[in-house]
């Protein structure tokens, strides 16, 4: 039988300057957590060119 999948809600978080990344699932016995986490951007000036390798996905 498989575990549910229990997943964290996202939270408010400014959009302008962070985003939010899945955590590796957890195996919490009787489910599988996933967590999220906040992270902060990494801001680029403005003109500079964005190189996809640089993005976080």
């Amino acid at each position: 039988m498989q575990k549910p999948i229990i997943y964290a809600p996202v939270p408010e978080f400014d959009q302008q300057t962070q985003y939010v990344a899945q955590s590796a699932p957890v195996d919490m016995g009787d489910h599988i957590f996933v967590g999220v986490e906040v992270k902060e951007l990494e801001l680029s000036e403005e003109g500079e060119e964005i190189n996809e390798e640089d993005l976080p996905y």
